[in-house]
């Protein structure tokens, strides 16, 4: 995952622990703002997303994030 904004940040690490119609539930090393844009790298697409929140969950924190675009990879982003 890319963190796009508003603290640049590239190649974190993540883990789905839940899927839904249009968002996702990540677990990340690291704390990730809410209102934060990301892009989130899977095998077939890219998801462009905002972060909803946050939390401190034992040794890594849960973040929810509201799918704003899928793209599968070969085709042309725009």
């Amino acid at each position: 995952m890319d963190v796009l904004s508003p603290k640049i940040q590239t190649g974190v690490p993540v883990r789905v622990l839940d899927i839904a119609s249009a968002s996702l539930k990540l677990g990340v090393p690291c704390y990730v703002s809410p209102g934060s844009l990301v892009r989130i790298h899977m095998s077939e697409s890219v998801a462009h997303a905002e972060v909803r929140y946050c939390t401190r969950e034992s040794s890594e924190y849960h973040i929810g994030v509201k799918v704003e675009e899928l793209v599968h990879k070969g085709e042309q982003e725009g």
